[in-house]
């Protein structure tokens, strides 16, 4: 005998069925491209059966006058998701107002014709194109892609926790996934609020809940937390952080799925694997319309950590527009020896330390100014352009006396 739940669930399943645009979604997913070439047609349709059967009953469960907005939000998700779902990681962001209102802020001021954006670990998602269009959108003058390898075509090749530029002379840092592939992230702070301007502004964004990926290593991932700390200890003043989540729980364990299921091994359990991973795949993606009334709006597994921080100090834009019809080896003239701090000279198909005692190749109109450097290298080597041509000068010229020497740096030399 049907209990009366049962009943009332069958009453109203005539209502769930005649929505379109539940079934519309659904069957646009069995026309997905999937990593599977092993499933049949009828298998994909039949996962994704099963997920849509699930998703209904819980529609069921929601009341009649709210029902048709929930669908609606399962049927966006599934639209938005569409050509990605079971092969690329997608979402909707959903990052704090108040941390994009700080952010827009404090950027306001950098907002000049004359300002550079130095964007780290560059990788391939930087055209040529693409920086043109920041460019103008943002207002500024120029923009220096840089990434340790050549091969990736930045401007300037170079350790991102060992910059070759002089001290304050960047007016903005940023960048995207990069602190994960860092064994130190420390320096990378350190050294950003050394060339950034009074007043410039760091902001980067990184994966909290990720797989695991290479580029060439991945090491951490971070919390608001660490950044508010960091970022201030380091000297920073206004100091910002934002969980950004990207559809919250169901976005992350969607994605980790992705990243964890089974492939083609050759085993006899093969489909009935990626049988699992479609239809689990197609319930996660439909799921993510329910994320927004979870406790935190669906964000306590949250997918990426954004932090914000501004050098004290009013801010002075640079004095001339950078001509960015000249190779960035011709138009920027403050670039430094990351081993000693001391200015480049051009010296043929080389950049020189202005005291001999470092070369670096220019390799294609590229200078690749890395070097490798391990844990407290700032503190026990810090290349302060300032500081170390104040020092060179002095020794060359004795009637030159070179400032005195912090406490913390005749310490850490000690160490």
């Amino acid at each position: 005998m049907r209990s009366r739940r049962a009943l009332a669930i069958s009453e109203k399943q005539e209502d769930l069925d005649s929505v379109p645009a539940l079934d519309h979604a659904f069957g646009e997913l069995q026309r997905e491209t999937h990593q599977y070439a092993t499933l049949s047609p009828e298998d994909v349709a039949e996962a994704i059966d099963l997920s849509k059967s699930i998703v209904e009953q819980m529609l069921r469960l929601v009341p009649e006058e709210a029902r048709g907005e929930q669908v609606a939000r399962v049927c966006a998700k599934l639209t938005f998701l569409r050509d990605v779902l079971f092969v690329g990681v997608n979402g909707f962001p959903r990052g704090s107002p108040e941390f994009n209102a700080l952010v827009e802020k404090c950027e306001a001021p950098t907002r000049n014709p004359n300002a550079v954006h130095l964007e780290l670990g560059t990788y391939t998602t930087w055209p040529d194109a693409e920086v043109d269009k920041y460019i103008d959108a943002a207002g500024i003058g120029d923009f220096i892609r840089l990434d340790m390898n050549t091969e990736f075509r930045p401007d300037v090749a170079a350790n991102v926790a060992a910059l070759p530029f002089a001290d304050e002379s960047i007016d903005r840092v940023s960048s995207n996934s990069l602190f994960e592939h860092v064994a130190y992230p420390h320096e990378v702070i350190r050294e950003a609020f050394r060339v950034l301007r009074p007043g410039g502004v760091l902001i980067t964004c990184v994966p909290f809940h990720f797989v695991r990926h290479g580029c060439p290593n991945d090491y951490l991932r971070y919390t608001p937390e660490f950044f508010d700390r960091v970022c201030t200890d380091a000297g920073f003043t206004i100091v910002a952080s934002d969980s950004y989540a990207c559809s919250g729980v169901y976005y992350t364990l969607h994605q980790f799925l992705k990243g964890c299921t089974a492939g083609v091994s050759g085993h006899p359990s093969d489909r009935a694997s990626q049988f699992a991973h479609i239809m689990v795949t197609a319930l996660f993606g439909a799921l993510q319309g329910f994320d927004d009334f979870f406790v935190g709006g669906g964000a306590s597994h949250h997918q990426a950590t954004r932090a914000f921080a501004v050098k004290p100090g009013e801010y002075q834009p640079p004095s001339k527009k950078p001509n960015r019809e000249l190779p960035f080896i011709d138009r920027y003239d403050e670039l430094i020896c990351p081993a000693s701090g001391l200015p480049l000279r051009r010296g043929g198909d080389s950049l020189v330390s202005l005291d001999g005692t470092h070369r670096y190749e220019v390799i294609e109109g590229i200078p690749n100014l890395f070097t490798v450097q391990g844990f407290g290298w700032s503190f026990r080597h810090p290349a302060s352009s300032r500081r170390q041509l104040e020092i060179w000068q002095a020794e060359r010229n004795p009637t030159l006396t070179p400032r005195r020497k912090p406490k913390w740096l005749a310490w850490s030399r000690a160490i």
